[in-house]
């Protein structure tokens, strides 16, 4: 059709407005029955958002540490180990095509690039997740670092809590999915963080607004 003019008919059938309700206490109430007012709501919020902060700094700083344990570390890094990264962030990405291997192989194959250059392009980010993940395990097996019972009920109550939910149909719903283990790697990871944290010369850093800290944009 390029260079071409056409004429085109359109018969409007509806036209539709988005009616925004008033920020009150019947909003805070339709959201949610934990809600009695509209300053019920905004605590929330406020309270969810200062959560998340704190949880994407922890992860900064953990990172840091981890980078700075890693680049005076000797820990061997398996080749094999490397090429199951490698083999699971393709699979990752011919997920994205409907598994359509392909798909991806043409488009590398457009930009002048094998599956092999995307993998030596791959392998520096590979290195350091695996270097990482060795590093925390380490530190895990030396601290004797685990997730008790009492951890698990805590985040089970937790879920509960936020969906509404009774502790038993929370627990049911975790072992129905299968994901106590799961949960439990969860517990003993962010307990390695915090380890890491707590034992490490931490220094404060600039300020920085919040959007920024949530994209990593630091």
């Amino acid at each position: 059709m390029a260079g071409k003019t056409v004429t085109l008919t359109v018969t409007v059938t509806a036209v539709k407005e988005k009616i925004i309700p008033e920020l009150d206490d019947e909003l805070a109430q339709d959201i949610s029955d934990k809600y009695q007012t509209l300053d019920d709501l905004k605590n929330d919020i406020k309270k969810k958002l200062g959560e998340a902060a704190e949880e994407k700094v922890r992860e900064a700083v953990a990172a840091q540490i981890v980078e700075k344990i890693v680049e005076t570390s000797s820990i061997p890094l398996p080749e094999s180990m490397v090429a199951m990264e490698l083999s699971r962030s393709w699979d990752e990405l011919c997920e994205r095509f409907n598994k359509r291997e392909d798909i991806v192989l043409r488009a590398l194959k457009n930009e002048g690039k094998t599956k092999e250059d995307l993998f030596a392009d791959w392998r520096p980010g590979a290195e350091k997740k695996i270097r990482s993940e060795l590093v925390l395990n380490a530190v895990e097996e030396k601290e004797k670092i685990t997730a008790e019972e009492s951890d698990v009920e805590v985040e089970i109550k937790k879920y509960a809590e936020e969906r509404g939910l009774e502790y038993d149909k929370a627990k049911e719903a975790y072992e129905k999915m299968n994901l106590l283990d799961y949960l439990k790697r969860s517990i003993v990871r962010q307990k390695t963080i915090g380890f890491l944290i707590d034992n490490a010369d931490v220094k404060k850093g600039k300020k920085v607004k919040f959007l920024d800290l949530l994209q990593g944009n630091y």
